[in-house]
């Protein structure tokens, strides 16, 4: 989301402060120029780099992605004036170390192509704030990359990197880094560099651990670290207070640290398909939780006061082993959306009591309880079953 409003923000303040119009097309812009800014030729099946290009001296927004390009010529160095620069879902092989000239670059976006690496010299664009090289063949970064001390987003996944490229550590202002989909399996102490970082996303690089110098980037708001091989996470991973986004699902984890009930502004926690057994009784702490998937795990039962968790609105706790949920359940007057479905629900007392005060909600599946399970649920009116 604050990639998605940075990238927005940049153009807004970009386009609007500029007294020129938006282009759309070379045959447009050509007739004056000197007063073109800005210029958008996506998908438009151009082949070539058009070399007509240079002749707008004073070019600061170019879009051309989403073409058949496969080469970006050594003249690139001419559009000395470029602030933003797209060439994203092309053909291009390589980059040519001229662009490394274009100093006032503050956007590069050269995503879904085919860069096996970048230039040499490319931390000489030192006014770059965000780069995005997905979905690429990287399987490093050059040295002068550490150079670019005004970067802010970096967006690196889906590529080939087999070790994590500890040169980005050096980028210390960096906020958002996304760098999953790649084969390394391990993420360095380094990490702990990232002092202001606020967004990590590192889902399936088949990580088995973290470092402790992890949770040392107590600016981390959301982070996502599915579909790895995580078993175990960081004793002191609570020290993350700010975080409020976490995503878990699809690793090997069996149980949470006792200090996981301090992520008191954790929002969204998906942490469905692993071997969590049970949860710290000081989950309950986790009192701005709204969403909470526990999907396929070995749990068989919940923390007694975990109807402490009264901003929750959607619960989903398939494929598990629990008998019953705790009395405090019915303190969950927010709650509207409950699946329970594969458990081994029991029609007892304790679970009558637990379903009866909530104001609302909708089961979306019990078919795989007991039938007398279902007869129960099915009294009560404030109960809802739904898809």
């Amino acid at each position: 989301m604050k990639r998605t409003i940075f990238f927005f923000v940049f153009i807004i303040n970009f386009v609007f402060a500029q007294e020129s119009q938006v282009f759309y097309s070379l045959h447009d812009a050509l007739k004056d120029p000197e007063k073109v800014h800005t210029l958008h030729l996506r998908n438009q099946d151009i082949k070539e780099f058009p070399k007509q290009l240079f002749k707008f001296p004073n070019l600061m927004y170019l879009d051309i992605s989403d073409n058949q390009i496969q080469e970006i010529p050594k003249k690139i160095k001419k559009l000395k004036n470029l602030r933003f620069l797209a060439i994203s879902k092309n053909n291009i092989s390589t980059l040519p170390e001229e662009i490394c000239e274009l100093v006032h670059l503050e956007v590069l976006l050269i995503q879904e192509n085919k860069l096996s690496a970048l230039p040499t010299n490319f931390g000489n664009l030192a006014s770059l704030k965000k780069i995005n090289c997905a979905h690429n063949s990287l399987s490093g970064l050059p040295n002068s990359f550490g150079k670019l001390t005004n970067l802010r987003d970096v967006i690196l996944h889906s590529n080939t990197f087999t070790e994590f490229p500890e040169v980005i550590c050096n980028n210390k202002l960096v906020t958002n880094l996304s760098i999953g989909n790649n084969s390394f399996h391990s993420l360095p102490e380094l990490l702990s560099e990232f002092i202001f970082l606020e967004e990590l996303e590192v889902q399936n690089c088949n990580l088995q651990t973290l470092p402790n110098a992890f949770c040392n980037l107590q600016r981390l708001v959301h982070i996502d670290l599915s579909n790895n091989s995580i078993i175990k996470l960081p004793d002191n991973f609570g020290n993350l207070q700010n975080l409020e986004i976490l995503n878990l699902n699809n690793n090997n984890i069996t149980n949470l640290p006792d200090s996981f009930g301090n992520l008191e502004a954790l929002t969204f926690l998906y942490i469905s398909n692993n071997n969590i057994e049970f949860l710290p009784e000081d989950f309950s702490n986790l009192i701005h939780l709204e969403t909470l998937l526990l999907n396929e795990n070995k749990l068989q039962k919940l923390p007694k006061n975990f109807g402490n968790l009264k901003s929750l609105l959607e619960f989903q706790i398939n494929d598990n082993m629990l008998l019953e949920l705790p009395n405090s359940f019915n303190l969950l007057q927010n709650l509207y959306k409950l699946t329970i479905d594969y458990n081994l629900f029991i029609a007892s007392a304790i679970m009558i009591e637990s379903m009866s005060n909530l104001v609302k909600i909708t089961i979306t599946d019990i078919s795989s309880n007991s039938e007398k399970m279902k007869e129960v649920l099915e009294m009560f009116p404030n109960i809802n079953f739904g898809l």
